[in-house]
């Protein structure tokens, strides 16, 4: 049965779950809302301290909650709670990798999205560095060179 939600999803950042459930970041409430995929009904809302510069994502079985070049939450899709918070950094989403260069302890590290967060490896960086992921690679720019990881 067709349901709809009460929010205009054009330019909005929306996921569809693996659950089937609709995620949206509403830019005029200023929070995250999931749908139910049976009824669209309302199953949680958190509210964010600003909707600017943030993005949304999936990656494995959690939600990922970012924001440009500071930090984010990997958050449980049934309940909103934050599972792993990363005040600090930068996050990357790959397939089912979620990548964090910490600022400030200056490491790369990935967790494993498909199994409980489970930290893969930590790679030590000698400066600031940004993380990009391009299809399977993890591209990594430090010291005015870039490093292609596949």
């Amino acid at each position: 049965m067709p349901w709809s939600v009460p929010v205009d999803l054009i330019g909005r950042s929306l996921v569809i779950g693996d659950n089937a459930d609709l995620y949206v970041l509403n830019d005029d409430s200023g929070e995250l809302d999931a749908y139910r995929h049976d009824s669209g009904a309302q199953k949680w809302s958190i509210p964010l301290t600003s909707s600017i510069g943030t993005h949304l994502g999936q990656v494995g079985q959690y939600l990922c909650l970012y924001f440009l070049g500071s930090g984010g939450s990997i958050l449980d899709p049934d309940t909103g709670s934050i599972v792993k918070d990363f005040p600090q950094g930068q996050i990357s989403l790959g397939y089912q990798v979620i990548y964090v260069v910490d600022s400030v302890s200056h490491q790369l590290t990935a967790y494993d999205g498909a199994d409980g967060l489970k930290e893969l490896w930590t790679l030590p960086l000698q400066s600031s560095a940004s993380v990009l992921v391009c299809y399977s690679h993890l591209v990594l720019a430090q010291n005015g060179q870039l490093l292609i990881l596949g």
